[in-house]
């Protein structure tokens, strides 16, 4: 019975460990060295999606869209150290010297870093790569997860099942009777022989 029981709680352990991990929305406030100090950019990671984007407060200075695997490292604060590789479904515009140019993803495959405060989008913009790496310093972090009811996951309510099987196994096992119980127990099953 001991056996049973342990070998229960590790089953229940192991499937209560394989709930999912939570995941982040972060936002990154940066400062491009190249604009002036009212252009403020942001960047906003989902870790859950895969989903990002670099945009700035003049939507015509620049916008960024793209993906990156849901496997991805991704730190948050002011200083974290990370580079997103593999970008998928990258589009974009930037404004340089008053010229819109379009990211051009057959001179370089782009990749996003970061690095001791500041933020590297190594691309090539125009049709002859005319606008090279974007650089910006971090000004600010914002954990933007949206707050979602608590649900139990499904592999959790398994294990929420096993506890309560163990439950009752534990709570239906026989006890041994008594003498005195015993006793009448006997004299009864006597009685009802005559």
């Amino acid at each position: 019975m001991k056996k049973m029981i342990f070998g229960m709680g590790a089953a229940l352990a192991a499937v209560v460990g394989a709930s999912p991990a939570s995941a982040a929305v972060y936002k990154y406030t940066v400062h491009r060295t190249d604009f002036p100090a009212n252009i403020v950019d942001t960047i906003t990671l989902d870790t859950a999606t895969g989903a990002g984007n670099w945009s700035s407060n003049d939507p015509f200075s620049l916008n960024v869209v793209f993906t990156f695997p849901v496997d991805s490292t991704v730190y948050s604060g002011t200083s974290p150290q990370f580079t997103l590789h593999n970008l998928t479904n990258v589009s974009g515009i930037r404004t340089l010297n008053g010229v819109i140019y379009n990211l051009n993803l057959n001179l370089q495959p782009p990749e996003l870093t970061f690095v001791a405060g500041v933020v590297v989008l190594s691309a090539s913009w125009g049709p002859n790569g005319e606008g090279g790496n974007l650089l910006a310093n971090i000004t600010g972090f914002e954990d933007i997860t949206p707050i979602t009811p608590v649900s139990v996951p499904e592999p959790a309510l398994l294990g929420l099942f096993g506890a309560g099987a163990v439950m009752v196994m534990m709570g239906r096992r026989r006890r041994p009777l008594s003498k005195s119980s015993a006793g009448k127990v006997q004299g009864n099953a006597r009685l009802a022989m005559a």
